[in-house]
């Protein structure tokens, strides 16, 4: 039976496979039966059969979300049965993101925040970044910018700490935006400067582009306030301060504390 069904996951003929697998799965269940490398037989058949079963949901995925979930409910299931910490953790934020995907976020939720925990029980910190960047996500489409604020700012410390440096500008760049939409524009310049400084690291032109164009109206957005007292002052010393920052772009209402790179900052 092994050898039968890994001939057809290599042929990608997951339905054949998926037969012969829970043929093997129900076999070996309840037995402490093992292979020439000593192996047990059992958690190995719930290791494919999880394989498959995702194989499977993926694929019809976009044809039909909800039998998609019901085959990630399988996968879960039998991930657990195993015993393998690593899959059943996998196993629940994929179905984190297929209930997302179908509109639920609280069934989305309990499966990632299940990973999470998974995740610093195993010291998994890549894993644990993906989790809160997804139960961001979930929060976020309630509307509950708390907890979106939260665990975007996890997103960030976690990515940071182990180097994900692409993940870390992502977190930085969502804080940015949702600082920017609630008229906090210190918070906004702090994090789009954060995305910004990440971007110049990377390869990437496109990211970098955009991550210029967005802390530059960071920065712009925090000196409207100050700009417009200036306006509203209405007198020659403001005048003067409003004239010579229209020269020189340098004022007092654009000190450099805010600018994590002066010399490397976008104009506004």
């Amino acid at each position: 039976v092994e050898c039968q069904y890994q001939t057809y996951i290599l042929k990608g003929k997951n339905d054949e496979a998926l037969r012969y697998l829970e043929e093997f799965y129900n076999l070996t269940k309840d037995r402490q039966w093992t292979n020439e490398n000593g192996q047990q037989l059992f958690p190995l058949a719930c290791e494919h059969l999880c394989r498959v079963y995702t194989a499977i949901a993926d694929k019809i995925a976009k044809e039909d979300i909800e039998v998609s979930i019901k085959f990630l409910l399988q996968a879960y299931d039998v991930a657990k049965e195993g015993g393998s910490k690593h899959a059943e953790g996998l196993s629940s934020y994929r179905l984190g993101r297929a209930f997302s995907k179908n509109g639920d976020p609280q069934m989305a939720l309990t499966h990632h925040n299940s990973y999470l925990e998974i995740c610093q029980e195993e010291g998994d910190d890549i894993g644990a970044a993906n989790a809160y960047d997804a139960i961001a996500s979930c929060y976020e489409s309630q509307g509950d910018t708390a907890n979106t604020l939260k665990n975007l700012e996890n997103f960030a410390q976690v990515a940071e700490k182990c180097g994900q440096k692409k993940e870390f500008g992502k977190a930085c760049t969502k804080l940015g935006g949702i600082f920017n939409s609630m008229g906090d524009f210190t918070k906004a310049v702090e994090f789009f400067g954060k995305a910004f400084k990440v971007a110049q690291e990377m390869t990437d032109t496109e990211v970098l582009d955009e991550a210029r164009v967005q802390y530059g109206i960071a920065i712009a957005h925090k000196m409207s306030k100050d700009y417009m007292k200036f306006i509203n002052l209405n007198n020659r010393e403001s005048v003067r301060e409003l004239l010579t920052w229209k020269s020189t772009r340098q004022a007092a209402f654009a000190s450099e504390e805010h600018n994590p790179n002066p010399e490397q900052a976008p104009s506004t």
